[in-house]
């Protein structure tokens, strides 16, 4: 497991290492208890315990280090069980948890023409990553890390290389009308701030970083700021490639 894809499970596991037993329940106020990393922007809640995405990243961090405990001869057995497919006709065996996966947030289509109000208000810079992110259906890492090599105007494709994504696996996404035209007056502003268009695709305007690669937590950022002038707080920063195919089939 490259553990730098995954920051979570990074973060879980330093805390069960720092625990210093391998009981499991010296885990147990781990698995249960639910800070807030950001609290002034937390919304209230008023459900206790954590989400089952959360429960699951933490039984990924519990499980790997009993592995790991069993591997050195500390335990005998890991307490925490895999979740198995049924084979040969046998039935399947789940997990401690069970994995829920919900259906993508997608906008209906007042929600859909706000954000899309609140992006005109943008700029330029702006205004392209998130018409690429919709079309392209890219995750956030792998939207701050395009460059201008990955476009082929032409043909309207982004070669996304396997080190950008978290699968580990090259792709190809289309982009539409829209992004190209974006996309050509974009790298006419960068030659003319800048004096060139090679390079990371975006990059920071700000006088501390000038020219600087944009990082992921600005786009996260500015994903919020148009969720919150749309009235869309559920906007992600990531389109499901449900919503990307929703938004394509609006298109005139």
């Amino acid at each position: 497991m490259k553990l730098d894809k995954y920051p979570m499970t990074r973060r879980n596991l330093s805390v069960l290492a720092g625990g210093g037993s391998s009981q499991p329940t010296s885990v147990e106020h781990h698995m249960l208890d639910r800070p807030s990393r950001r609290p002034s922007k937390a919304q209230p809640r008023t459900e206790t315990g954590l989400g089952n995405a959360a429960v699951q990243q933490r039984l990924v961090a519990v499980r790997s280090f009993h592995e790991y405990l069993v591997q050195d001869g500390l335990r005998e057995q890991n307490p925490v069980r895999r979740g198995q497919a049924g084979r040969s006709g046998r039935r399947p065996r789940q997990g401690l948890v069970r994995h829920i996966e919900q259906a993508p947030w997608i906008p209906n289509e007042d929600v859909r023409q706000r954000i899309l109000a609140a992006c005109t208000a943008e700029s330029l810079r702006n205004r392209l990553s998130v018409t690429l992110a919709y079309d392209g259906a890219l995750r956030r890492e792998e939207l701050v890390q395009l460059d201008v090599e990955d476009f082929e105007p032409a043909h309207r494709l982004i070669h996304l290389w396997a080190e950008a994504t978290k699968s580990q696996r090259a792709r190809e996404v289309a982009f539409g009308t829209t992004s190209s035209q974006l996309f050509a007056a974009f790298l006419r502003e960068r030659r003319t701030l800048s004096g060139r268009i090679d390079g990371p695709l975006f990059r920071s305007t700000s006088n501390r970083n000038w020219v600087a690669p944009l990082g992921a937590s600005s786009w996260s950022k500015t994903v919020e700021g148009i969720a919150r002038r749309a009235g869309a707080p559920n906007s992600p920063d990531r389109p499901s490639p449900r919503t990307h195919c929703s938004a394509r089939s609006k298109a005139p």
